[in-house]
């Protein structure tokens, strides 16, 4: 049995691959399908640093998370003026989000505290669509505050350890 190592296999001349060739142009594409499909698959986006959710400098990578994204919290960040919405949001690892007035958090799917902090001092939130009943506010450990504002569950409110406060605002489920 022979064994050809790949970049023995592109120095014969007689096997380089040709820019135009059919085993070329699939070649790309199944690696262009792979890279596409990994990234998807893992759209997980976190945050780098303190900051506000809307600045790219918060986020690992420099990108701001589109709709419909996985997020996760480890450092202190704040929603000020901005309507966001992400798939689930995890708040981890003393992660801190903070909802100013007039700053709105859409969560699809649900809402994670897990050793974070979210508090809320007037912002709207919603967990899940109207009528959407299967979605979670989950409070493993951490805190959740309640200052001001609204918190919309459309589904269920789980808590299992952290801290709950509330001096005003509304928790609706």
């Amino acid at each position: 049995m022979k064994t050809l190592h790949f970049s023995t296999f592109l120095k014969q001349k007689n096997h380089m691959l040709k820019p135009n060739s059919l085993i070329t142009k699939g070649a790309i594409m199944c690696a262009t399908f792979f890279i596409l499909a990994s990234n998807k698959l893992s759209a997980q986006y976190k945050t780098t640093r303190i900051g506000n959710y809307t600045s790219s400098s918060t986020w690992l990578g420099g990108v701001v998370p589109p709709v419909n994204s996985d997020v996760v919290i480890s450092h202190t960040v704040t929603l000020n003026s901005a309507s966001v919405s992400v798939k689930k949001l995890t708040l981890a690892g003393g992660g801190s989000l903070t909802i100013n007035n007039s700053g709105a958090l859409m969560a699809s799917d649900a809402l994670a505290i897990n050793g974070g902090t979210l508090k809320n001092e007037g912002g709207t939130i919603n967990i899940g669509t109207s009528g959407g009943g299967d979605k979670v506010l989950n409070l493993s450990s951490g805190s959740l505050d309640i200052i001001d504002g609204v918190i919309n569950v459309n589904g269920r409110v789980v808590m299992r350890g952290g801290y709950f406060l509330m001096s005003g605002g509304e928790l609706n489920y």
